[in-house]
């Protein structure tokens, strides 16, 4: 591993060498070169050439990887395409005469911020909600550029998309305000960011659609057809918002985990085999995994019946092995479309658990009948 100022030598050696075709250029007479040479690649070169500076002395430290990566995967090639891309574009409009009213510093723009966002995108910045804000953030200035495009062609089009990306960078700085609430208070906002990372998908795609016939109707001012597109967008707007309503309901009052509960009534007949009228923490610790999935108290319930009757460590590795495997996404709150659905997956959930108990508990006997042989 090199040191700070090897790392640091090789940098100023890499300026050296890309000063000496801008020096040769100068003392051959190609003024005009010189400097195209100097505000294309000097310039750009030199303002990033810090941060990538910066970026290796922290990985020669070992620390810092997610500002680490941030500075050299997405912030040192931003600034150099800006800069280049800034002193490329008026160059251009300068030898190509562009009209001042055609929106060339649009196109410019757009395309910039649509190369930001696939530098984002590829880049591998945080993990968690950490790297689903970052990738949002690159997301909606993504949809930004491209809307800048667009408008290019119709300013209505462009509109949906740059009001779009408003919503996408809205929910990258909700995450990020989540994860400092976590930072500052040491409060755990994990299910707060599942429910939002499931949300997310279906808000965006209702956004669209509500854009799209808004642009619809500020566009069709003079047509016949602008109340009905006032009318579709009316209704839309109501489903969307009764749907959204209808979601978070379930998720804040906890409705959602009484849909499995009521399923679990269903089958109450079916799991008292499992339950013991003498035993009420046993009984609770079943009704746990059977509503939750909670495994943590039935490992160890099972670990010691199967140890009371001798069971080797092989034994006992083989029989919690399916229950170890055991996941559960968990319950999750259904928009209205998908109550039927969501009921079903829970009931093939409990289904699933009631299959599980069934083979621990035939686990069990099998060991305490070969105790009780002679």
């Amino acid at each position: 591993m090199r040191s700070r100022a090897e790392v640091a030598a090789l940098y100023a050696l890499a300026c050296v060498v890309l000063s000496l075709p801008y020096l040769v250029l100068r003392y051959l007479g190609y003024v005009g070169w010189a400097e195209l040479y100097f505000a294309l690649v000097l310039i750009p070169t030199g303002a990033s050439i810090p941060f990538l500076l910066a970026s290796s002395l922290l990985w020669n430290r070992g620390s810092g990887p997610e500002l680490r990566r941030t500075l050299r995967s997405v912030v040192a090639p931003a600034i150099f395409l800006y800069l280049f891309l800034g002193t490329a574009s008026s160059l251009t409009a300068s030898a190509l005469k562009i009209p001042v009213s055609w929106p060339w510093k649009d196109l410019v723009l757009g395309l910039y911020l649509l190369i930001l966002w696939r530098l984002v995108a590829r880049s591998s910045i945080g993990e968690g909600a950490l790297g689903m804000a970052v990738k949002r953030f690159g997301g909606g200035i993504g949809l930004f550029g491209f809307g800048l495009l667009a408008a290019l062609v119709n300013p209505y089009a462009g509109m949906v998309f740059e009001l779009l990306s408003a919503v996408v960078l809205a929910f990258a700085v909700f995450l990020f305000t989540l994860l400092l609430v976590q930072r500052l208070s040491g409060k755990d906002v994990s299910q707060v960011v599942v429910e939002e990372e499931r949300n997310y998908p279906v808000a965006v795609v209702m956004m669209f659609f509500l854009l799209a016939l808004y642009a619809l109707w500020l566009s069709s001012a003079q047509s016949t057809y602008r109340s009905y597109v006032l009318l579709a967008l009316v209704v839309l707007l109501v489903f969307f918002s009764f749907a959204s309503f209808f979601r978070e309901y379930l998720f804040f009052s906890g409705k959602a985990e009484g849909l499995m509960e009521r399923i679990y009534q269903q089958h109450e007949k079916e799991v008292k085999q499992y339950l013991s009228e003498e035993d009420e923490a046993y009984s609770q610790m079943v009704k746990e995994f059977l509503l939750s999935g909670k495994k943590d108290r039935l490992i160890a319930y099972v670990s010691y019946r199967l140890a009371l009757c001798g069971a080797s460590y092989s034994e006992l590795i083989e029989v919690l092995k399916p229950l170890l495997q055991y996941s559960f996404i968990g319950t999750e709150a259904p928009w209205p479309w998908q109550v039927g659905k969501e009921k079903s997956r829970l009931s093939k959930e409990l289904q699933a658990r009631k299959d599980l108990l069934k083979q621990l508990y035939e686990a069990i006997d099998r060991c305490q009948e070969k105790v009780k042989r002679p």
